[in-house]
């Protein structure tokens, strides 16, 4: 499709066609309309939300060119329920995301990962 996928009209019943098929189901999202659009989709082993982030709050909202992008996508990891589908997130590794590891990335990027053990992948690109 090309851009947001969740600003797709209809994106809720294509995916649950797909899943219907037996498909596995991708969808790479900024993941600043989670909040609002989770409510659509039904809980499956056979969805995964894989929201990127381009750094940490400022440098995020720099590289999308939009202030409270960073803020409104953690907003919406904070919403998935683990049970519901396979969240992942894929962040850039600069300077301060390597620092990350070594702070503690529940600290450093201010999303309780660890309560979702077992259900959230963190994937980087240098």
């Amino acid at each position: 499709m090309g851009g947001e996928p969740l600003l797709h009209q209809g994106i809720e019943e294509l995916v649950a066609r797909l899943i219907e098929r037996k498909k596995h189901v991708y969808v790479c999202t900024n993941g600043t309309l989670l909040e609002k659009k989770l409510i659509g989709f039904r809980p499956t082993s056979q969805l995964f939300f894989n929201v990127h982030l381009d750094g940490m709050e400022a440098t995020h909202d720099r590289m999308v060119e939009r202030e409270g992008c960073f803020a409104a996508a953690v907003a919406g990891v904070e919403v998935v329920p683990p049970e519901m589908v396979d969240l992942q997130l894929r962040c850039v590794l600069d300077d301060m995301a390597v620092a990350a590891v070594k702070l503690g990335l529940d600290d450093f990027f201010g999303i309780s990962l660890g309560t979702r053990a077992g259900q959230s992948h963190l994937l980087g690109r240098p």
